[in-house]
């Protein structure tokens, strides 16, 4: 049960929390509409609200991603306070240990991790039905998938508000799976249950496989397409807008695609990254590299920084199929809490 000075210091992380919460998804935000501002002044519903409706649509899926380091920062912050004011001190001198001092801090990043997977759960698919709503020109790129007709469709960039496609390549194949036809287009339009191709090349390919290019060219023709233009969108949008339930059906649905498995476990590791993340920063939090807090505040940067980078590395393994997805989630958790024991010893007494 939580004495006074536990809630004393809990009721003070929440508030530390919650102001590096509104700094941090603030400025992310703020970045990020400026890189998306080309696309986002084309929606129709005009640019203000169009800012507007993106924030609300972003606030959920930023929070998810940097709750842990928002929860560090928080952390850092509230003990620093607590040794500004002496009240560190005086608590350690009345015989209470460190260790139970900082029994609040990682039973809130538990309840951090808990209100991660409440917001997953809750509000992302809200949060993608308001961004999915906006009628901009955002594009699928780079995607190559097989249609159910029995041949591959590779494209450049996909449009699904207009249904556009450009530099799209056809390749029919043999029943050895060998490219034995291929048509190029510049430009393609989605239409139901057929791809309309404009300005059109062919191209042959012999028993060794090489191109043979034949003098034809059609300025306009259509092909036939069991496609929707959510199949095209699946493959390449942003996974950290779909819920972890709508994951878990992802990948029921195409259990072979690792991307999406990759995604999955690392949504629910990255949630224990508020324990892990303040396991490997308490040493600094405490002093470690002196009394500036600043020198200290920035080495937890840093550090979050480097735990986002690895993070990142291992996911793509992942999402590549060079790493089983379970490894490339949980390897970067237990790489920094073997780095957390590592350097525990460092806290001074």
């Amino acid at each position: 049960m939580f004495r006074l000075f536990d809630r004393y210091i809990t009721r003070i992380l929440i508030f530390h929390y919650a102001g590096a919460s509104a700094v941090l998804f603030g400025i992310f935000i703020a970045v990020d509409t400026l890189f998306r501002i080309d696309t986002l002044s084309k929606a129709e519903e005009g640019l203000i609200k169009t800012i507007l409706m993106y924030w609300a649509s972003s606030l959920p899926q930023v929070f998810v991603t940097l709750a842990p380091v928002a929860f560090v920062v928080g952390s850092i912050s509230t003990l620093t306070l607590l040794k500004r004011r002496n009240e560190l001190i005086a608590y350690l001198s009345a015989g209470s240990s460190l260790w139970r001092l900082l029994v609040p801090f990682f039973v809130m990043s538990i309840f951090s991790a808990a209100l991660m997977l409440i917001v997953d759960l809750s509000l992302l698919d809200y949060a993608s039905s308001i961004w999915s709503s906006l009628r901009t020109d955002r594009a699928v790129k780079r995607l190559t998938i097989a249609d159910k007709s029995g041949y591959i469709l590779r494209l450049n960039k996909f449009y699904p508000a207009t249904k556009r496609i450009d530099d799209l390549t056809i390749l029919f194949t043999n029943s050895e799976g060998q490219i034995v036809k291929a048509i190029r287009a510049k430009e393609g339009n989605l239409i139901s249950g057929e791809i309309e191709l404009k300005n059109c090349e062919f191209e042959d390919y012999d028993s060794s496989g090489a191109p043979i290019v034949i003098d034809r060219k059609e300025d306009s023709m259509r092909i036939k397409t069991g496609l929707t233009s959510e199949d095209f969108e699946i493959f390449e949008q942003d996974l950290q807008s779909l819920s972890l339930f709508e994951l878990a059906q992802l990948m029921k649905m195409k259990p072979n695609l690792p991307h999406i498995k990759t995604n999955f476990y690392a949504r629910i590791a990255l949630m224990m990254g508020n324990f892990v993340l303040l396991l490997v920063c308490l040493p600094f939090a405490l002093g470690v590299l002196g009394r500036s807090p600043f020198l200290n505040l920035g080495v937890v940067l840093v550090i979050c920084f480097f735990y986002f980078i690895i993070s990142l590395f291992f996911w793509q393994l992942g999402a590549s199929g060079q790493l089983a997805p379970v490894s490339a989630a949980w390897l970067p958790n237990l790489f920094f809490i073997c780095l957390g024991a590592a350097i525990v010893d460092l806290i001074p007494n």
